[in-house]
């Protein structure tokens, strides 16, 4: 699997051009299929800064993807906390293969449901995933969610107050076997 990301423009006419269309982009928004560097395809709409950078380039954050392609072996555990729409957690998932643990962390409701459609879609169907936010103390918490047209964003109407979940999810696609029979240890 390559794993260094590129971004391919025309010489020093690629990043003035990439600018204006990431602008016209980000207030005209596409709803397209964008392929990463890895192979991974994740539907977007451009008016999301992630979603905008996966159409137009293959990667978010391109030096933080090749720090875990050049650091993560098969079998080791990653957890991925505020996992968006599941951009790393795909990443990290064909890094580690089924012999590794992937958790993915999403308050959003809405960006959860990307999430798991998009691990599903990618073949990454045993990572667990949690609807859920993470906070250096115990405690409730209210959300309140962007109204920038997102693929993920939830319509005003849907939007209340955040409540942790009952139970931990996991979620499997019918192409994926799970990594393990018996619940993780404690």
């Amino acid at each position: 699997m390559p794993c260094a990301p590129t971004r391919y423009a025309p010489g020093r006419l690629g990043k003035p051009l990439a600018a204006r269309l990431s602008d016209h982009l980000k207030h005209h928004p596409l709803t397209a299929p964008a392929r990463t560097f890895d192979g991974a395809v994740f539907p977007v709409v451009t008016s999301d800064v992630i979603q905008l950078y996966l159409w137009l380039f293959g990667a978010w954050e391109p030096h933080l993807a090749a720090w875990m392609c050049a650091r993560l072996t098969p079998g080791e555990t990653v957890v991925d906390a505020g996992a968006h729409t599941g951009y790393f957690t795909v990443l990290t998932s064909r890094l580690v293969g089924p012999a590794g643990r992937v958790v993915a962390i999403e308050p959003s409701p809405a960006f959860h449901r990307a999430l798991c459609a998009n691990l599903a879609a990618n073949g990454c169907g045993d990572v667990r995933t949690i609807n859920a936010a993470v906070s250096d103390a115990p405690g409730r918490m209210t959300s309140t969610w962007s109204e920038a047209p997102t693929s993920a964003a939830p319509p005003p109407s849907a939007r209340a107050p955040w409540k942790p979940p009952s139970t931990l999810t996991r979620r499997r696609s019918r192409s994926c076997s799970p990594r393990r029979s018996s619940p993780p240890p404690a």
